[in-house]
């Protein structure tokens, strides 16, 4: 293969020794399973004293020779590796296994995991936790109290079915006392399961004045008691607040009584809570005071009525001026005007959904807020043709992102083949083959100068393209995009090896590092090795697989010749449903017994 010798290989020395160090540890599980297992009393009693502190002394040791630049690193081979050692464990099982010793190896195996229960710890995400894990880790939460990041994933709290419409669900006390403990937490995620005391306790606790961030989404269980504590985050930057029980009253004296909030993922109550703070006599605003404004940098729709009319983006306006980020809704201008949003001064980030380039003032907003943009998608946009192309190039001159989905794109090339045919056909007159010949001759007058007006996305570094796209139209766009370093091809472009070929013979895509191709039934080998070729910067390929004309023994030699030569480029595995549970599959008895005995 001519690229071989083009390409830097996957695994560094610091990376060989991570996973050096996770096979050892993998083993070490083992030997600390043999030791400690024992049922007889001195043998429990050994456990109990001695294998604390081994994984105490172990710790200590390798945190010792660990910079804080690899630790997370390092944390994350510790949790590999026990789990490895575990899942092996398990797979031992069998009818004639001894309960007994069996659990006592497999809860050595998970203490181990206790070697990064420590207050040099920064980083917690326990939703990537393997579950055989998470328990064990939650019930040692309280020692991590040097956190700066946590993410709880928690199976929910309980309450007496006798009182379950009076009684308030709270947070079990081993919690609260994990947060009471943590004094430098910067961003915490506490979804679905947040509750009143748990945001009780966190404005008690030393965490209120250093969190930056705190995500409490679809918290059914947070109400205004527990939302009003969130004025106490006086440093809080983000906050995630939706779908909660929290009123417009609570949400507005929240979100206005934080100073220094900026984000607000997923906010679509936003335009009810300043319409609620401009048309009620509140303590956030009070009438014949000036208008009070937000730092809030994003704004998202409503998802429970979409569209946004004229009245409400101009309140948005007004108390939101510093909003970079739009997420739009467009459904004609009776209900918004499109120019409505280049009052926002600071947008940088459109997400436009809906609209028509023929009979909407689309082309118009972009010639006005176009140098602004650096990031654009346009979904569900209608009638798209190779001139806007030329204009975005013109007016976004900064983009780095640019996003077609499920647009409708308008190719002339094949109404001027369908008109050329038409005049070639027989019992024309010779007026008719007049007209139709001024006709093609204007249509390809105009095409030269599209042509040569468009001007190269010179900062554009990713481009995403999920609509029904012709190969002209595709070809058009990418051979002005240089830069590019992430291309998304959706299944509806029409790729073929001609088209790859032309493309890459104009724009080699030597800074390409991602290609993600979701299915092509024209793509060959030949495409492949001319990517491989040409891309010298690339480093992942996904769909693969739904390449039609790629054999799987094609990829697998390519999996192959990437091992062989420890390439650095990834070709991810598709992992397939797991879809046995709608078939009539026979399980085996003894099979069926092992898992019913199972304790795990």
């Amino acid at each position: 293969m001519l690229y071989l010798f083009k390409r830097k290989p996957v695994l560094s020395l610091e990376k060989l020794a991570l996973l050096s160090f996770q096979r050892y540890l993998t083993d070490h599980c083992w030997v600390v399973s043999n030791m400690y297992s024992g049922t007889e009393f001195e043998q429990v009693v050994k456990r109990e004293e001695v294998l604390w502190l081994h994984i105490q002394e172990l710790r200590e040791h390798i945190f010792s020779h660990v910079s804080i630049y690899v630790q997370e690193d390092v944390v994350q081979m510790i949790i590999s590796a026990v789990n490895e050692a575990a899942e092996d464990k398990r797979k031992q099982y069998t009818m004639n296994t001894e309960i007994g010793r069996y659990k006592t190896e497999l809860y050595c195996i998970v203490t181990m995991v206790d070697l990064i229960v420590s207050p040099q710890i920064r980083r917690l995400e326990l939703p990537n936790i393997p579950k055989v894990l998470r328990t064990h880790l939650i019930s040692r939460l309280r020692s991590f109290t040097g956190l700066h990041f946590l993410e709880i994933l928690l199976l929910g709290f309980g309450k007496d079915s006798r009182m379950v419409d009076s009684a308030e669900i709270v947070a079990p006390s081993n919690i609260i006392d994990a947060l009471r403990s943590m004094s430098s937490l910067t961003h915490l995620i506490l979804p679905t399961f947040c509750t009143n005391n748990l945001l009780a306790c966190i404005a008690r606790s030393q965490s209120k004045k250093t969190l930056r961030r705190l995500e409490i989404n679809h918290s059914e269980s947070v109400g205004d008691s527990g939302a009003v504590h969130i004025t106490k985050f006086e440093n809080l930057e983000l906050l995630g607040i939706t779908e909660t029980n929290v009123g417009l009253a609570t949400l507005a004296i929240a979100i206005f009584g934080l100073p220094k909030l900026k984000n607000l993922p997923m906010g679509d109550f936003l335009c009810d809570v300043l319409e609620f703070v401009e048309m009620e006599d509140t303590q956030v605003w009070r009438r014949g005071d000036p208008c009070p404004r937000l730092k809030i940098q994003e704004f998202c729709c409503s998802e429970i009525y979409h569209f946004h009319s004229t009245k409400q983006m101009t309140r948005v306006s007004n108390m939101c001026p510093y909003i970079r980020e739009v997420s739009f809704f467009y459904d004609g201008e009776e209900l918004c005007e499109l120019n409505t949003l280049s009052l926002l001064p600071k947008l940088v980030q459109l997400k436009l959904n809906g609209g028509d380039v023929s009979k909407d003032p689309i082309r118009e907003f972009f010639e006005m807020i176009g140098p602004r943009l650096e990031r654009l998608e346009l979904n569900h946009i209608e009638n798209i043709d190779k001139q806007f192309i030329v204009q975005l190039s013109v007016w976004c001159p900064n983009l780095q992102y640019l996003s077609f989905s499920a647009c409708s794109f308008l190719d002339y090339a094949s109404l001027h083949r369908e008109l050329f045919e038409y005049a070639n056909s027989e019992g024309l007159d010779t007026i008719e083959q007049i007209e139709l010949g001024n006709l093609l001759r204007d249509q390809e007058n105009v095409a030269y100068q599209i042509e040569d007006m468009i001007q190269p996305f010179s900062n554009l570094v990713e481009l995403n393209i999920s609509s029904s796209c012709s190969r002209v139209i595709l070809v058009f766009i990418l051979l002005c995009c240089q830069k590019i370093t992430r291309l998304n091809l959706g299944t509806y472009t029409d790729l073929t090896d001609d088209v790859m070929q032309q493309i890459i013979s104009v724009n080699p895509l030597t800074r390409l590092e991602f290609l993600h191709v979701h299915s092509s039934k024209y793509l060959t080998k030949y495409s492949l090795d001319l990517i491989l070729t040409s891309c010298t910067s690339l480093r992942e390929i996904k769909g693969l697989p739904y390449w039609s004309c790629v054999g799987e023994d094609e990829r697998n030699q390519l999996v192959l010749w990437i091992k062989k030569n420890n390439v650095d480029l990834s070709i991810p595995e598709i992992i397939s449903a797991d879809q046995s549970s709608f078939f009539n599959t026979r399980v085996e008895l003894t099979e069926s017994i092992r898992k019913f005995l199972s304790t795990q």
